[in-house]
C-alpha cells in the first residue's frame, strides 16, 4: 500500500490515475476513521484552469473505485468502542456505487431501532437490485430481537440473490426458538451462493435446511449451542451436505466433548460417526463429496482411541479428504512453550499431528495445512523479537519432526497462503539463528 501510495507523488496525472488503485479496498478500524473517509469521499475536486481538467475528473466522486468495503474494530483497546455511526457508513455507501463486497464484523454501532430490519436502510442501500452489485456480504445481527431468520434476513436477502455469492451471518442474539414461529413464511432461494459462513445455533440450521441452495460449495459453522446432535443439524446436512466440498466446524473437539460429558447420556463412537443417544451423526455420510476440512487446534484434540487421535470428534475418518486446515496452532505452541522445558513441550502436539496422516481414516489425504500466519512467522523467525533464540530453536525442531512425519506418509505440509513448507527452509532459517548468535 505504501507502494502505491509512493506512485501518486509522481505527478498530478498519477495522483489522479492512482485513486482507482488507493480507493479498491477501503478498510474502516473505527468511528473517527470512518468520518475521515466520508470527509474525503464528500470534499469537492477542483474544476477551474486546464491543467487540472484531468486531475479534477479522476478525484472527485472517488467511491466509485471502491469495490471492497471491510468494518472492523482496531485491536487496541482505547478504540474498541469507537464503533462506526450508521448513519455514516449509510452516506458512505451512497458513493460506493460500484461496491462488491461489504464485511461488518461488529464494527458498527447499534442502530437506534432496535430489531426493526424492515426499516434498516443499511441492507437496503446494500442489497437493493436498483443500487448495488454486491456479491460477497459480511452481517452482524448484534442482539436485536430477532423473530425468525427466514422472514428477518430472508427477504433482505433475496433482493440479491440473483448475484450473491458468499454470506457471512453473525447472529449476536441468544438464538433462534422454534417458538418464535414464521419458520417457513419464505423459502429462500439463492442460486449462485457458493460459500456460507454462520453462527448457527439448532433453530438456524433448521431455517437454512429450507433454503434453496443449488451451488453451494463451502461451509464454515460456529454453531451457537453445540447443537451438533438437534434435528436442524441433521436436516440441513442431509438438505445440502451432498454438495459440499469444504467443510469448516469453528469448535475444537474439547468443547464439544466438554458439552456432551455434561449432559445425558453419553456419546458413543461408531464407525465414521457418532452416536449421542438415540440420534447418530454420520458426517461423512451426509457430505460424501468433502475435499477441505478445517478444524480448529486451540483446544485439547480427541483422545478417544489409544493407537491414534481423532481430529475432530464429528469427522473421525473420511475417504475423499484431501486437504486438512488447522487453525490456531500458534496458541498451541506458545501453550507448549510456557508449560514444558525442552522438547516434551511439543511431544503431544507431534503425535496430534502425526493422527492426521492416518491412512485407514483418510486414504486420499494429500495436504496439511497451517492456516495461522502467526505459526508461519515462528517458524520463518519473523516472531524473534517474542520468541528467544532458545526457544525458537525448540519450535524448529518441532517442525522438523512434523515435516518427517510427512515426508514418510507422503503429506505435504503448506503454510496459511498454501504454499510447501520445507526442511531445506527450516534449516536455512535455523542456520541463519547460528550465524545471529556467533555474531552477538
Amino acid at each position: 500500500m505504501g507502494f502505491k501510495l509512493s506512485l501518486t507523488t509522481v505527478s498530478k496525472l498519477w495522483h489522479a490515475l492512482g485513486q482507482e488503485v488507493l480507493w479498491d479496498f477501503v478498510w474502516i478500524r473505527s468511528g473517527k476513521h470512518a468520518e475521515r473517509v466520508l470527509g474525503i469521499l464528500d470534499a469537492k475536486a477542483p474544476t477551474e484552469g486546464k491543467r487540472v481538467e484531468t486531475y479534477a475528473y479522476h478525484t472527485r466522486n472517488l467511491g466509485r473505485h471502491i469495490r471492497r468495503l471491510h468494518i472492523e474494530p482496531s485491536s487496541d483497546p482505547a478504540l474498541d468502542f469507537d464503533r462506526c455511526n450508521p448513519e455514516t457508513i449509510l452516506r458512505i455507501l451512497k458513493h460506493a456505487k460500484g461496491l462488491q463486497v461489504f464485511s461488518d464484523f461488529r464494527g458498527i454501532r447499534r442502530r437506534s431501532k432496535f430489531g426493526v430490519w424492515d426499516d434498516d436502510p443499511l441492507l437496503t442501500a446494500l442489497l437493493s437490485p436498483s443500487s448495488s452489485l454486491l456479491k460477497r456480504l459480511s452481517w452482524t445481527s448484534y442482539d436485536h430481537p430477532v423473530p425468525s431468520l427466514s422472514s428477518v434476513v430472508g427477504p433482505k436477502i433475496q433482493m440479491a440473490a440473483e448475484r450473491l455469492e458468499f454470506l457471512e451471518l453473525t447472529l449476536c442474539a441468544g438464538g433462534l426458538g422454534r417458538e418464535s414461529g414464521g419458520w417457513l413464511d419464505s423459502m429462500l432461494e439463492l442460486p449462485v451462493l457458493r460459500s456460507l459462513k454462520a453462527t448457527l445455533d439448532n433453530a438456524t440450521f433448521h431455517v437454512l435446511s429450507t433454503w434453496s441452495i443449488p451451488v453451494l460449495l463451502n461451509l464454515s459453522v460456529i454453531s451457537a449451542d453445540f447443537s451438533y446432535a438437534g434435528d436442524g443439524f441433521r436436516e440441513f446436512f442431509e438438505a445440502h451436505g451432498a454438495k459440499l466440498r469444504q467443510l469448516e466446524l469453528g469448535h475444537s473437539t474439547e468443547a464439544i466433548e466438554d458439552h456432551f460429558l455434561s449432559a445425558s447420556p453419553q456419546p458413543s463412537f461408531e464407525g465414521t460417526g457418532w452416536r449421542y443417544g438415540g440420534m447418530r451423526i454420520p458426517l461423512a455420510e451426509w457430505c460424501p463429496g468433502i475435499e477441505q476440512f478445517i478444524f480448529s487446534a486451540e483446544a485439547e484434540w480427541n483422545w478417544q482411541d489409544s493407537d491414534w487421535i481423532t481430529p475432530h470428534i464429528l469427522l473421525p475418518a473420511h475417504p475423499t479428504l484431501e486437504l486438512i486446515g488447522v487453525r490456531g496452532l500458534e496458541k498451541c505452541i506458545r501453550e507448549g512453550l510456557n508449560r514444558l522445558e525442552g522438547d516434551e513441550a511439543f511431544l503431544k502436539l507431534t503425535e496430534q499431528f502425526g493422527s492426521l496422516f492416518n491412512r485407514e481414516a483418510y486414504p486420499a489425504l494429500k495436504y496439511v495445512r497451517d492456516l495461522g500466519w502467526e505459526s508461519a512467522a515462528m517458524r520463518s523467525g519473523g516472531l524473534q523479537r517474542r520468541l528467544v533464540i532458545q526457544q525458537h530453536r525448540r519450535v524448529l525442531r518441532f517442525w522438523m519432526c512434523v515435516l518427517e512425519i510427512c515426508r514418510e506418509r507422503g503429506v505435504y505440509l503448506e503454510d496459511w497462503a498454501g504454499w510447501n513448507v520445507t526442511a531445506g527452509e527450516i534449516r536455512r532459517v535455523a542456520m541463519a539463528e547460528v550465524e545471529l548468535t556467533m555474531e552477538c
